[in-house]
């Protein structure tokens, strides 16, 4: 996993290794964005404050997402000589939930929670930028 800063907040990287491929996120962050205001410190420091739990809670989901990707079978046509499920049946199997749902859709509303921060910014301030 790669985490950056950017000018707008953190771009964080998964990687795939056996299917060579990587997810990007792009999450805001409300104090990257809009620190350049002295009057609005106060604001800034609540909206952050609620937003670092968030923060936290995505990139543990998302260590656990490469965690699993990264576990997955190199070959997957000698897997499946042995196999009569795929590693994401099997996974779906033991969690007793989609896997997409699990990983994908609860990282999507995160990061729509964090951005959230960044808009309530923009509302309750004089000036700021959302994106």
């Amino acid at each position: 996993m790669i985490i950056r800063q950017t000018n707008y907040g953190l771009e964080i990287t998964i990687f795939s290794s056996p299917r060579h491929s990587t997810f990007d996120y792009l999450v805001r962050q409300v104090r990257r964005l809009n620190n350049d205001e002295p009057k609005e410190q106060e604001l800034l420091d609540e909206l952050e404050k609620r937003e670092k739990p968030k923060t936290r809670k995505l990139i543990l989901l998302l260590w656990s997402m490469e965690n699993f990707l990264m576990s997955l079978p190199v070959d997957m046509a000698e897997y499946w000589k042995s196999h009569t499920l795929s590693p994401f049946d099997i996974w779906e199997k033991k969690n007793r939930v989609n896997f997409n749902e699990y990983y994908h859709e609860q990282a999507r509303e995160l990061i729509e929670e964090i951005d959230a921060c960044s808009l309530e910014y923009c509302d309750r301030s004089q000036h700021g930028w959302s994106y």
